[in-house]
């Protein structure tokens, strides 16, 4: 279990410390029908493709984000516990949740139900230091998905175009 707390400190760490080049012109306000496509781990989002950044980790791979109206980041990591009962993602999704809960400046609002594919979880509308976020946390056998987005509250419309990217995360075939 320590892994897992290790990995949610890792994902939360990535979404809290995201910040934005000072030259940066990414904007979702601009994104239009643009996608960010992985044929390494064969997912797609709506994010401008010339912002994603994707850098290698010993168990997976994290991609981010950084626009004007906050960051957006897919974290994919291999396990080594399968998950594949009702039982083992309410244990995943506890864990998380306690993750998310134990990290200062974050004040959990609310939780749902979340499946892409055959990757179940959850969805966490949260604040971190008054910005709004959304975690979406999935998990299939050796599998963990974590789309996560934070929306500057200086931005006009940052919670709406970080939820919108957030929600438009799809696995697609390789």
């Amino acid at each position: 279990m320590n892994n897992f707390k290790q990995f949610c400190f890792l994902v939360t760490t990535i979404a809290l410390f995201c910040v934005a080049a000072s030259a940066q012109t990414a904007s979702l306000a601009n994104v239009g029908d643009e996608v960010y496509h992985s044929d390494t781990d064969g997912f797609e989002i709506a994010v401008p493709k010339s912002c994603m950044v994707v850098k290698n980790t010993a168990d997976g791979r994290n991609y981010v984000c950084d626009l004007k109206e906050g960051s957006v980041s897919v974290s994919v990591t291999l396990g080594t516990n399968v998950v594949k009962t009702d039982k083992d993602v309410a244990a995943f999704l506890t864990g998380f949740k306690d993750a998310l809960a134990g990290d200062s400046g974050v004040k959990l609002i609310g939780e749902t139900s979340a499946k892409v594919g055959d990757y179940r979880g959850a969805a966490y509308q949260l604040t971190i230091d008054g910005d709004k976020a959304l975690f979406v946390a999935l998990v299939w056998e050796k599998f963990t998905v974590v789309i996560s987005g934070r929306a500057y509250s200086g931005a006009a419309n940052s919670a709406e175009l970080i939820s919108e990217a957030v929600q438009s995360f799809s696995f697609v075939n390789k």
